[in-house]
């Protein structure tokens, strides 16, 4: 039974039922506003997705019939990188080729998306849900001309070691499959994470045929611009093809995009912007993006003026192994994105090259809520961007596969970017520092791991970067003292052995840290396995 968690924001993202029909346009694109009865879906091969009555549809003709009238469906475009039939999904429900390995699906809601992935493991999900795009007050801006100089420190204080050691420490979960305990404790310590950033870290709530999914979304207020909100973000849930409760690490896909998130958080700390910014780890993108569909409506509906969405999604393997540099974004009608970002990453010479093609993932959210996004995904567009990775979607998709000092240059590029939309202000800003001695392979300034901590990995748990002298104490639920140890000045970390006292395994649960001294004080949660 899912537990209930105080102080939620919460949006429930009703089934699409479709009014008239649906079709593909391919002559030209039609945007909601120059067609009324007529309501925009996104891009699909060949072409552009639109709901309508038969009249509003006539008028945009020609156009290919996919479904006629149909009430009471959820609709799915499925994708792999693999060709795909629509007679393979007929037992699902009715479906519609939109190009050789993607077709349009649609179900009874009672259906668990997952199961579609019986036709192929690989298979990709983008829910449908139309929507009246808002007006953005905000048309782009062209790229800075000219570096920031605290921008550049602060993004390269980012390394290679921090970097792996987000992603091992949400591979550790196990799995981030939606709706089971990995997912849930990643969840709260992506929270914990963020709030320790000095960011006003919440959770929100979305719905969905008796589902919920969780974003976790951080906030720093802007100041002379308070009402520009730039949003960073990527999806921290995993699957594992069709063994959802099975393990499902999910390091490229997409730790990888939550630790740039994250990595972004930490180098930017100390900053203040005259926009609103906020980092987001969707909840829900593998069973159809709903996280960040029902996010986006929820700022829709209240009128939020969303400047920018900076989206990450499987940014860590090196398909050219070494060659080219290229990373695809993708930014729909958004053409000044592309440019901005390229134009950020040229500045700061990462020497990475961005081409513009298809990223599917939580960036169209926000498209068909009418807000400017990019989605960014490693890999030229000649190698077929992500679909080159072999481990996708499988039980292999770990952290020794991926490539961190390769992606770190892309993570320095997306923290760069951020800053600038956001109009970064040094009043009152502390310069970031990269902390003396060695880096760590975890978070900074402070973090525990491996947690989860797994018995058959063997070793213990490590508390890094502690201001000593401190005193460490771990406790179980009821409050009963563990184990522990004081650190002297001059040491850095310590590590646990989690044992009881008569030196016997701990039972696998969730236990309590602290750590208390004079310059430091923190508390959080400890998960123990076998």
């Amino acid at each position: 039974m899912r537990r209930i968690l105080a102080a939620v924001a919460a949006f429930a993202a009703t089934a699409y039922s479709l009014p008239g029909d649906l079709v593909v346009l391919s002559a030209k694109e039609v945007r909601p506003d120059e067609g009324a009865g007529l309501y925009y879906l996104g891009e699909a091969a060949g072409g552009f997705l639109y709901n309508g009555g038969a009249g509003a549809v006539a008028r945009v003709a020609p156009y290919r019939l996919l479904d006629r009238g149909a009430r009471d469906k959820d609709y799915y475009v499925a994708w792999a990188p693999a060709p795909l039939a629509a007679a393979s999904f007929a037992a699902f429900g009715s479906a519609a080729a939109l190009g050789p390995d993607e077709v349009l699906v649609g179900v009874n809601p009672e259906i668990d998306a997952d199961g579609l992935r019986a036709v192929d493991r690989r298979i990709e999900l983008r829910a449908l849900q139309p929507i009246t795009p808002a007006t953005s007050r905000y048309a782009g801006e062209p790229p800075p001309t000219q570096k920031d100089a605290a921008i550049e420190a602060a993004v390269n204080t980012i390394t290679e070691q921090e970097y792996a050691g987000y992603i091992q420490t949400l591979q550790d979960f196990g799995t981030r499959h939606s709706g089971f305990p990995g997912c849930d404790l990643a969840r709260d310590y992506l929270k914990d994470f963020f709030a320790a950033q000095g960011l006003n870290a919440t959770l929100f709530e979305v719905t969905h045929n008796d589902e919920t999914y969780y974003n976790v979304v951080a906030e720093r207020r802007g100041t002379s611009s308070a009402d520009e909100i730039i949003i960073i973000g990527a999806h921290y849930d995993s699957t594992a093809g069709m063994s959802p409760g099975g393990y499902a690490p999910g390091a490229e896909d997409n730790a990888s995009g939550t630790a740039a998130v994250m990595a972004a958080a930490r180098a930017l700390r100390s900053f203040q912007f005259d926009r609103t910014v906020r980092y987001i780890a969707f909840g829900g993108e593998e069973q159809g993006c709903w996280g960040s569909y029902g996010y986006a409506y929820y700022c829709h509906d209240h009128g939020e003026n969303i400047v920018a969405v900076l989206v990450a999604d499987m940014v860590a393997y090196d398909e050219e192994n070494g060659g080219r540099d290229d990373y695809v974004v993708d930014v729909d009608k958004y053409k000044w994105l592309h440019l901005y970002f390229a134009g950020v990453g040229a500045l700061y010479g990462q020497n990475l090259i961005y081409e513009e093609g298809s990223c599917g993932s939580d960036q169209e959210s926000f498209w068909f809520a009418g807000y400017p996004a990019l989605g960014a995904i490693e890999g030229s567009i000649g190698a077929g961007g992500s679909a080159s990775y072999p481990y996708y979607h499988t039980t292999q998709d770990t952290l020794d596969k991926l490539e961190p000092a390769f992606a770190v240059r892309f993570v320095k590029d997306y923290a760069a970017t951020l800053a600038h939309l956001a109009r970064f202000n040094n009043t009152g800003v502390d310069e970031p520092t990269v902390p003396s001695g060695p880096a760590h392979p975890r978070a900074r300034p402070f973090a525990v791991y491996p947690n989860p901590y797994h018995y058959a990995s063997g070793g213990g748990v490590t508390f890094a970067n502690v201001a000593a002298p401190a005193t460490i104490t771990v406790y179980d639920l009821a409050g009963r003292k563990i184990g522990g140890a004081a650190v002297a000045a001059g040491r850095e970390e310590y590590s646990w052995a989690p044992r009881a006292a008569d030196g016997s395994r701990l039972v696998p649960g969730l236990y309590l840290y602290r750590v208390k001294g004079t310059a430091q004080e923190e508390t959080g949660k400890l998960v123990v396995t076998e």
